[in-house]
């Protein structure tokens, strides 16, 4: 029943997407995140069905919302993040870190994501809580009509650790090189970097509450400085809340979505070649840590070992991607979409099924068959009206059940239901 819900939810939202309107697609939705009297829901993954084309929408919007289930709301302040999943990789999509004890949100311009948040996604949701009863958490896709001035070829993980534990040399603390490759007819690129401060208690109060200014070398080069500190959280929309939450912090505020740092690396970029990317960080010892001896306790800071009450481990969590960028856009604007009519025999179907097409029809075609999950079964390309052999589709592979048959071209796209019977 649930993935029924989710194909009508589908095509009903490819409907809207036809006629290039404002719409919205919810995916978790009150889902229960939390830790403790038998449950682990601090990360939630699931598969949801997003519009299958983006034609005519000129950005998307990501809110997310949290709100206190029975109980109230986790009394910390938390490190929250929405990823999607694309082939064996997670792209973290925007970072949140939660209120003290209340419910709030945030939205993010994930328009950079197009041409990933179509057809069915797998999407994550992460909050470090470790109570229960946690947070109730929505999220949702809010699809804004109009004509992209730009779009988003190609979105790629440069760093991504977590937990880079900072100023102890016994561990690693630096993010390594990276040599893209730039293709040679890009419009522009951009670094995007997510990077937080955590821990505190340690020299300079680092990571969390520590004002430092990293740099950034594109090959070998130094190329940006990112001074990596929020000044605004006394101003928090989200305010005002219990704990520390008006103090400044390394990147993030409490009850505030992380916001990314861009950076236009298209003019320090040899095209068409492997680029050395770099971030590095600032030097720093932490000499309040168990693993030196010259650590006191009293002396040097008030407990050298990690107490994880006043003292935890400095560290910082960075994801940052690279995102490269065509030419204007040449699809067609909002008003030129309309809904492509076509028809489907026989239907009910068994061991294949035509398409009846307008004599006024524009090529090339694409054919793509659905199941009742949003998962793709069939695809075709029809290239001229004159090859009827291209309009006739083989079922032999495919079980009974409800299928949808979307067919779209440059200017227009529609759907149509078909039963294959045995």
């Amino acid at each position: 029943m649930k993935n029924l819900i989710l194909t009508f939810s589908f095509l009903l939202s490819f409907t809207i997407g036809l006629n290039a309107q404002n719409t919205t697609v919810v995916t978790f939705n009150a889902t229960h995140q939390r830790f403790g009297n038998g449950n682990d829901t601090r990360t939630v993954t699931d598969t949801f069905l997003l519009p299958p084309a983006l034609t005519g929408y000129k950005q998307i919007i990501m809110h997310y919302t949290l709100s206190c289930p029975t109980g109230g709301c986790d009394p910390w302040d938390r490190f929250a993040m929405i990823s999607l999943k694309r082939d064996n990789e997670w792209l973290e999509l925007g970072r949140y870190m939660t209120p003290y004890k209340k419910g709030c949100g945030a939205d993010y311009d994930v328009t950079e994501y197009s041409s990933l948040l179509t057809g069915k996604i797998v999407l994550s949701s992460f909050i470090d809580t470790w109570v229960d009863p946690g947070w109730l958490v929505k999220i949702s896709f809010e699809y804004v009509k109009g004509t992209p001035a730009i779009a988003p070829t190609k979105v790629e993980n440069v760093w991504q650790n977590y937990n880079l534990i900072y100023g102890d040399p016994t561990k690693p603390g630096s993010f390594s090189p990276v040599s893209p490759v730039i293709e040679s007819k890009i419009k522009s690129a951009k670094l995007k970097v997510v990077i937080t401060g955590h821990g505190q208690g340690n020299t300079d109060n680092a990571a969390e509450f520590s004002q430092n200014t990293h740099n950034i070398y594109v090959n070998d080069a130094s190329a940006f400085s990112h001074a990596l500190w929020r000044s605004d959280c006394a101003s928090n929309t989200c305010s005002a809340q219990s704990g520390t939450w008006q103090y400044n912090r390394a990147g993030w505020c409490p009850g505030a979505s992380v916001l990314p740092a861009y950076f236009d690396i298209t003019s320090k970029l040899n095209a068409g070649k492997a680029n050395k990317l770099e971030y590095r960080l600032k030097a720093y010892s932490n000499a309040c840590r168990p693993t030196t001896t010259n650590c006191k306790t009293g002396t040097t800071c008030t407990d050298c070992n990690y107490n994880y009450n006043g003292h935890t481990e400095p560290f910082y969590a960075m994801s940052a991607q690279l995102i490269t960028y065509l030419d204007q856009v040449t699809g067609v604007s909002p008003n030129e979409v309309s809904v492509l009519d076509f028809s489907v025999f026989p239907n009910p179907a068994t061991h294949h099924f035509e398409l009846q097409l307008p004599e006024n029809c524009t090529y090339p075609l694409e054919v793509t068959v659905l199941n009742i999950t949003g998962e793709k079964v069939l695809n075709s390309r029809i290239i001229h009206a004159a090859n009827t052999n291209q309009t006739m589709f083989d079922l032999e592979k495919l079980s009974s059940g409800i299928y949808f048959i979307n067919v779209s071209n440059d200017q227009s796209a529609g759907v149509k239901r078909l039963v294959v019977i045995p």
